[in-house]
């Protein structure tokens, strides 16, 4: 219901049948703001991306995959604000009967062994973030490319490339051109 009164207060109001004809958030917004068939597709599968994120975004080649680390980055920071505003999440998050372990670690995973270390070791410091704005599985072949424009190799100069991807990236590659 919060979606829907923000969309018809945004679009300067709605009738009561149009209001609560839709049930879903993002379907409710979508019809009250006029999305077309193709606009109400997209903005429910970039809804689903938001809710939990999904490689399908990569394998269909959508826009979506430019956004879902943004939308965790700013979900990082908005829980954060919250809480040093007072606001409380449940408590049992990580190891509760509906929590995180039991939810998505079947239970073969130990609370204490996520939170292992936490405020003293820092798992950002072995990561590694890619130096170009593309996909991971580019960023070998970009490297390549721009070094050999820094040589001095000319497009004109090039007859053939031939770029091989790892057999991970197939799958995707495949079923996004189908």
């Amino acid at each position: 219901m919060p979606a829907a009164f923000a969309a018809a207060e945004y679009s300067g109001g709605v009738s009561g049948e149009e209001f609560v004809a839709p049930l879903a958030a993002t379907a409710t917004a979508g019809r009250i703001l006029g999305l077309s068939a193709d606009q109400l597709r997209a903005a429910l599968g970039l809804a689903f991306n938001r809710a939990g994120g999904s490689f399908q975004s990569n394998v269909d080649g959508s826009l979506a995959v430019r956004l879902i680390q943004g939308w965790a980055a700013e979900a990082g920071v908005t829980c954060a604000l919250w809480a040093l505003r007072g606001l409380t999440g449940p408590r049992n998050f990580l190891d509760g009967v509906y929590g995180y372990t039991h939810l998505y670690g079947r239970g073969r995973t130990d609370a204490a062994s996520l939170v292992k270390g936490l405020g003293e070791h820092y798992a950002l410091t072995g990561t590694m973030f890619k130096k170009y704005p593309s996909c991971g599985l580019t960023q070998g072949v970009t490297e390549l490319a721009l070094r050999a424009r820094r040589s001095g190799v000319r497009a004109e100069r090039i007859d053939r490339v031939e770029v091989v991807l790892p057999p991970y990236a197939y799958p995707a590659w495949a079923a996004a051109r189908s």
